[in-house]
């Protein structure tokens, strides 16, 4: 799916050397070592990970977003794709 110029694949898979951070009940953050970045998550973008680790792809995550944090589909489509964005931006997943 286009958005935004960017082209979003239906799954997408976090790069198998990053490393992801939670301690207590914090949402953590991810590591890149191939960059040395630290990137500080908040609660939806622990919650993405997570699926996206359990293999759920765009729909999937739009469905779960709008389940969990009782938003409406188009807010949840807008802000999973605007996620999925910053992950391809920051070459954190493989396409």
């Amino acid at each position: 799916m286009e958005n935004g110029g960017f082209f979003l694949p239906p799954i997408m898979k976090l790069r198998s050397n990053l490393q992801w951070r939670r301690e207590g009940d914090a949402p953590g953050y991810l590591f890149d070592p191939r960059s040395g970045n630290v990137h500080g998550l908040n609660d939806t973008a622990a919650f993405l990970l997570t699926r996206i680790e359990a293999g759920d792809g765009r729909a999937a995550l739009i469905e779960a977003v709008v389940a969990e944090f009782d938003i409406f589909p188009l807010s949840a489509r807008t802000d999973v794709d605007a996620f999925l964005n910053i992950l391809q931006d920051h070459g954190l997943v493989d396409l």
